[in-house]
């Protein structure tokens, strides 16, 4: 039996191997993981969301993105489904570090990771005022915002219910995500 440390990378490295690589990588605590793509109907939910943001962001002054920028801190760099940041410095052509707003669609093989790993991650950025983790499989919508104050508060919203955001501002209805896909005729609650 063979020992093999596991080869961890910096920041700038990470930045430098997605910059020059075909394959998109997530970063965590040194580590880099491949990326698989999504399905169809996390692709629409996320896309729908991206159309409503992206004209209200950009009146504002802020960026909206979709899919392919990173969000980088100090030990991890994700690439959300969705993501707006009205920090007028940018950190670089190929990630952004100070979003207001992040949203994940929640995918059957990486639900638990994202409502864990990647919440906690993201929720420790200081400009973060919305997370969205959005189920596909349901008009379920987990929303974590701060207040403020500053103070962390967490919504679970359903079909009837009304995304409200600061940044960019925006009101729409959850239902809108979901037009037109079949979803499973029994949803259930997430846990906290």
């Amino acid at each position: 039996m063979s020992n093999s440390a596991i080869a961890l990378i910096s920041r700038a490295e990470y930045l430098t191997f997605e910059r020059d690589g075909q394959t998109r990588h997530e970063w965590v605590g040194g580590e880099v993981f491949a990326m698989t793509g999504g399905s169809a109907r996390h692709n629409r939910i996320s896309g729908r969301l991206f159309a409503r943001l992206l004209p209200v962001a950009e009146a504002t002054g802020c960026r909206a993105y979709v899919a392919d920028m990173k969000v980088v801190a100090t030990d991890f760099g994700y690439y959300p489904d969705v993501m707006v940041v009205c920090d007028p410095e940018t950190p670089g052509e190929y990630h952004e570090e100070r979003p207001c707003l992040i949203a994940e669609v929640l995918s059957p093989s990486t639900a638990d990771r994202d409502r864990r790993e990647k919440k906690n991650a993201y929720l420790s950025i200081p400009s973060l005022l919305h997370l969205l983790l959005i189920r596909q499989d349901d008009t379920q919508i987990e929303h974590f915002f701060r207040a403020p104050d500053g103070r962390l508060h967490h919504h679970q919203l359903g079909p009837d219910d009304m995304i409200v955001l600061r940044c960019p501002e925006l009101s729409m209805p959850v239902a809108d995500l979901y037009v037109g896909l079949e979803l499973d005729p029994t949803p259930r609650r997430l846990a906290p």
